[in-house]
Formats: structure tokens, C-alpha cells, sequence
């Protein structure tokens, strides 16, 4: 990904002022090998065929957590990708975020596709199992193809609540965050943010269907409980579900049924 930030000398960076964030293409580059790839790429892979999950949903519905549920489950290698994870390794990004948190974290996330796909398609080489936070759908495809290019088993789990509930826990971590000064290391977005990513995934779970794009499909309700599974067979050189495809209806109905009385007691203590 070469950024604009590439053509400018560092006085012309400094000319832009101090409330932005840029990198050159070798600067990511450096990083991705020098810092991130070290602490984060697996040093493996598995026996047998790998797993490729996208755990998908908007920010705050507990992505990260059911990531790790997943992984656990899994045997051999693993790699966890994390985009909000990443943006701590932009340079400037927590002096940026002190000042302004919401915007320092776009202002980031325009750098971690790159390292995404890098770390993607560095434990694709190896052969690991990999697991891939998605607040937004607009990349899955790319995944998908990477994924069945290398023989990957692949998964879509999409996790479906109210959307109070993932509201609610932004601002929660997001008040934390700024409290113990660990912006780093929580994502935050806005209102406007959110709201896209909330409305971006009934269009997406239809056409995963309808293009039969992933070998499963989970719709789970954050603290994992399974509301709905299906996944395809091929038959006569046709791939196709087993069971009659109900994701849209299924998250659709999860978004809008009423609270349990646990999660109406959180959101009182919030």
C-alpha cells in the first residue's frame, strides 16, 4: 500500500501538523518485519487442512473474545489477526490518541490493511490455522479467495446482538481506556462508525449465502450460545447448503429480540 505520505520529506510532514498520522511505504514495511511479524506471526503450521474463520460483527459485539473460544478449539497453530490490535504500531498513533482517540484510531486504521494481509498471507505460507477480526465486510472477499487458494476450511461466525449491547461496551472500554491511559490497546469508534458497521452485515451474511462463499456459517449470540449453523456440500460439481439458507433471517430476529434480564442488569450497572 503506497500512501501519500511516501512523496513527503520529513519537513513536509511536520508542515502538515501534528494531529495526523503518516507513514512511507518502507516505514510499514520496516515495521511489519522488524516489530510486528516478531511479536505476532506463528512460527508453524498445522497437520491436515487449516481453518480460515472471519469472526465478524461490529465493533464491540465480542469479537476478540469469541476469537479465543474458537482458537481453543482448534489443534495445531493458530494465527489471530486483530486489526485494532495493530494500530498501537503506527508511529505517533498514542501521542496522536491522547489528544483526540476517536480520530487517531481511523487515522490508523488506514495503515493496518497492509499488515493484515501480510500476516494473512505469511501464516498462509506456513500452513497454520487463522482466525480474522472483521468489523466491516468490504475485504472478506479477498480473504475468501486467499483462503480456497491454499485449501483453507472456511468460516464465516457472525455474532448477533441488540445493538445496545455492542453500543454499550464501546463506550465502556472506551471510558476505561481513557481513564488508566491504555488507548493503545482499545478500539474506539464513533457513533456514525458503529452505526455503519451495524448496517453493513444483514447485506453481507445474504450474499454469503447466496454465493455459497464459506464452507460454515455460524450466526452466535456474543456470549457463544449457537443460534444458527449450516454449511455446504458439492455435488455433481455443484456447491450448495445443506440446510435452507436462514442467516439473514436469523440475525435479523437476534438483533431484534428482547434483552435477558442479565443483559438488562448490565446495561444498568454501565
Amino acid at each position: 500500500m503506497v500512501l501519500a505520505s511516501s512523496f513527503l520529506s520529513e519537513s513536509d510532514v511536520d508542515s502538515l501538523g501534528e494531529d495526523s498520522l503518516f507513514m512511507s511505504a518502507d516505514r510499514c514495511a520496516h515495521i511489519y518485519d522488524h516489530k510486528i511479524a516478531p511479536e505476532n506471526l506463528v512460527k508453524e503450521g498445522v497437520r491436515g487442512r487449516p481453518q480460515f474463520w472471519i469472526i465478524a460483527g461490529e465493533n464491540g459485539i465480542g469479537k476478540t473474545t469469541n476469537m479465543e473460544k474458537i482458537a481453543d478449539r482448534l489443534t495445531g497453530p493458530t494465527q489471530k489477526i486483530s486489526p485494532d490490535d495493530l494500530v498501537k504500531y503506527v508511529d505517533g498513533y498514542h501521542e496522536y490518541a491522547a489528544k483526540d482517540p476517536a480520530l487517531a484510531q481511523e487515522d490508523a486504521r488506514e495503515f493496518t490493511p497492509e499488515w493484515c494481509d501480510r500476516l494473512r498471507d505469511d501464516a498462509g505460507e506456513k500452513g497454520a490455522h487463522i482466525l480474522i477480526e472483521c468489523s466491516m465486510p468490504g475485504g472478506m472477499q479477498a480473504d475468501i479467495e486467499f483462503a480456497e487458494s491454499w485449501g483453507y476450511e472456511t468460516g464465516l461466525y457472525l455474532i448477533a446482538e441488540p445493538r445496545a449491547i455492542s453500543w454499550t461496551a464501546v463506550v465502556d472500554r472506551t471510558d476505561k481506556a481513557l481513564n488508566s491511559g491504555q488507548i493503545g490497546t482499545s478500539a474506539m469508534v464513533s457513533d456514525r462508525g458503529h452505526t455503519q458497521r451495524y448496517a453493513a452485515w444483514p447485506r453481507a451474511i445474504f450474499d454469503a449465502e447466496q454465493d455459497v462463499s464459506f464452507d460454515h456459517i455460524t450466526i452466535a449470540r456474543r456470549d457463544g450460545t449457537v443460534m444458527y449453523h449450516n454449511h455446504r456440500e458439492q455435488r455433481g460439481g455443484t456447491k450448495r447448503w445443506v440446510r435452507e439458507p436462514q442467516g439473514l433471517e436469523v440475525l435479523l430476529l437476534e438483533r431484534h429480540r428482547g434483552l435477558s434480564f442479565d443483559q438488562v442488569q448490565w446495561l444498568e450497572k454501565m
